[in-house]
């Protein structure tokens, strides 16, 4: 994800390796797609919805 004058852009992996030649404080969000997922806290059944959304 790039940012360009207070709004993000969704970009490519190669573009956004591009931009961060040129210009690396624009990266604002980079995410590895082989990096492993994170154990989810709301995956057991006693959640079956999120805390924040019970009122």
């Amino acid at each position: 994800m790039l940012q360009q004058n207070g709004r993000y852009l969704l970009v490519t992996a190669a573009v956004l390796a591009e931009a961060e030649q040129v210009f690396a404080p624009s990266v604002a969000l980079k995410i590895d797609p082989n990096a492993p997922a994170e154990a989810d806290p709301y995956a057991d059944p006693m959640y079956q919805v999120p805390d924040d959304l019970v009122w």
